[in-house]
């Protein structure tokens, strides 16, 4: 197998750190992850595992340091390709999964036809085919992670992203 080690790392997060008010949630953090490497932060809750997790995607700002993810700062074309699974899950309680599952695709600029065919593979590869048309609310939450899961990666990113993976997993 060919070594990774002079390929730009998909993410670099440079000297970091991050304060809510007087508590520092992370003190200059620094590390790389490179294609095809599995990479995990472990640590007790307040670690600031979730807050690194926000502020490579750019949903927080570090107070200092820098990221660069797929070869620069976040942007709407990097975002396009990670996929990313929150610990605090969003799904449409209300609407049937298939169809949440084809819309959130096309946000990501997947084409409705594809993210149908890939949301119907996805989810006969987990078992849940035959509850496509449930509505969310009528899923188990370990169901309900299956489907997230399966949100997570339909669009086939370059980068997944997830945060407490196993919480609720069947």
């Amino acid at each position: 197998m060919a070594s990774n080690h002079n390929s730009q790392p998909v993410i670099s997060v440079n000297h970091v750190s991050k304060s809510y008010g007087s508590f520092k949630a992370v003190s200059a953090l620094t590390f790389e992850v490179r294609a095809g490497e599995v990479f995990a932060m472990l640590g007790p809750n307040g670690a600031g595992k979730s807050t690194t997790l926000r502020m490579i995607l750019d949903i927080l700002r570090p107070d200092t340091g820098s990221i660069a993810v797929l070869g620069g700062p976040i942007n709407s074309a990097r975002r396009d390709r990670i996929g990313y699974l929150p610990e605090d899950r969003g799904l449409y309680r209300s609407a049937k999964f298939i169809d949440m599952m084809v819309y959130l695709a096309t946000l990501k600029g997947v084409q409705r036809e594809a993210a149908g065919k890939r949301a119907l593979e996805l989810l006969d590869q987990l078992g849940l085919a035959e509850n496509a048309k449930q509505k969310v609310s009528e899923l188990s939450k370990g169901m309900q992670q299956k489907v997230q899961f399966a949100v997570t990666v339909q669009h086939n990113p370059d980068l997944v992203i997830i945060d407490e993976p196993f919480s609720g997993l069947d």
